[in-house]
């Protein structure tokens, strides 16, 4: 009986030994197949979409141009016998710039003079003679007309010698010279070229996607690299209505030009329009994008696999691109890992 129960137990020792191996033997496989199935997964980083107040990030340079830039030129001929101004001279609005010999156009004022005192006399009495019926209306007509062109031709002749003198149009720097004493001119011919920089006006180009956002009158910041540590206040005032084949739209900022430091036409400036005010809308990290931004894909995750996604883009800012068109908040994003997922790849969400 004492030898039964040994052969019992023993038995029993034996099956539980088999059945703790088989038991070990199958949880291994299943930890094997588990760390397999884990390791054909892709790592990736991702965060659920959201809206964020988006700063604005805008940036360009332009080139500095004069307020105010103007071509004189001669109305008449004549040979030039004063010149009253040197290329840098500042020349208030009104200041005399060139005198011509005027001496023929004032021979031409004395006979357009007599011509009209003559015009004139005729006139008064064949008015005269009409109101005594000594002559007839159509007799006066033809003097009144004969007296209407005498007065032109003097207001023409006085005109003659008063563009013998060449005036600055407005108050200015003479950028270039172009004729000198005894350089003989005709209408039209250029005499100097002048300037206005007591303020300065900065063209840029902004892209169609960015220039709805501004307005006339809106503030921004511009410095140039001559003065690095200086900001010089602008303000826009000029946003054209039409592109160009680019798809970016001219926009102008005038800026105050200063004594302490003095910027000059033909200047590179960058504009900063961080001073305008950004938006909400929905937005994703940079890293986030597959590929370029101008043809910008996506991945999110459905089911723990990857989807591949186009997106249209906006507004850009420092960190963030805002997504106009192919997201929605909520939906989860691959920020991290992207450049390894295709459509359909399973993913282990490390973060």
């Amino acid at each position: 009986m004492k030898k039964l129960v040994i052969i019992v137990v023993a038995l029993a020792v034996v099956a539980l030994i088999v059945f703790t191996l088989m038991s070990n033997k199958q949880k291994a496989a299943e930890k094997l197949k588990t760390s397999n199935d884990f390791s054909t997964k892709i790592p990736v980083n991702v965060i659920p979409v959201s809206e964020k107040d988006m700063k604005n990030s805008l940036n360009l340079v332009g080139v500095i141009n004069p307020y105010k830039e103007v071509n004189i030129a001669s109305e008449v001929a004549g040979r030039i016998t004063s010149v009253s101004f040197k290329e840098g001279d500042y020349k208030g609005q009104g200041s005399m710039l060139v005198s011509l010999d005027s001496e023929l156009k004032n021979i031409a004022v004395e006979t357009a003079e007599n011509n009209y005192n003559k015009a004139k006399q005729d006139l008064e009495r064949y008015q005269e003679l009409v109101r005594q019926d000594a002559a007839t209306q159509s007799q006066l007509e033809t003097y009144l007309f004969a007296f209407n062109n005498a007065q032109l031709s003097l207001n023409s002749a006085y005109r003659n010698v008063k563009d013998t003198r060449v005036s600055a149009p407005m108050g200015g720097i003479i950028n270039t010279k172009n004729i000198e004493v005894g350089s003989y001119v005709s209408p039209g011919t250029l005499i100097a070229n002048m300037v206005d920089i007591s303020r300065l006006k900065v063209r840029v180009s902004v892209p169609e996607t960015e220039v709805f956002r501004l307005k006339v009158g809106d503030n921004v910041s511009v410095t140039t690299d001559i003065y690095p540590d200086n900001q010089f206040e602008g303000k826009i005032t000029m946003i054209a209505p039409k592109g160009d084949e680019a798809h970016t739209y001219p926009v102008e900022i005038v800026i105050s030009n200063s004594k302490a430091t003095p910027l000059k036409a033909g200047m590179f400036a960058k504009i900063d329009f961080s001073t305008i005010k950004g938006r909400t809308g929905v937005a994703i990290p940079r890293e986030a994008i597959v590929g370029s931004i101008k043809d910008a894909h996506v991945y999110v995750i459905e089911n723990g696999k990857a989807v591949y996604r186009k997106i249209e883009t906006g507004f850009e800012s420092d960190r963030d691109i805002e997504v106009t068109s192919g997201l929605n908040v909520g939906e989860i994003l691959v920020v991290n890992g992207g450049n390894n997922l295709k459509e359909g790849t399973e993913v282990n969400i490390v973060k």
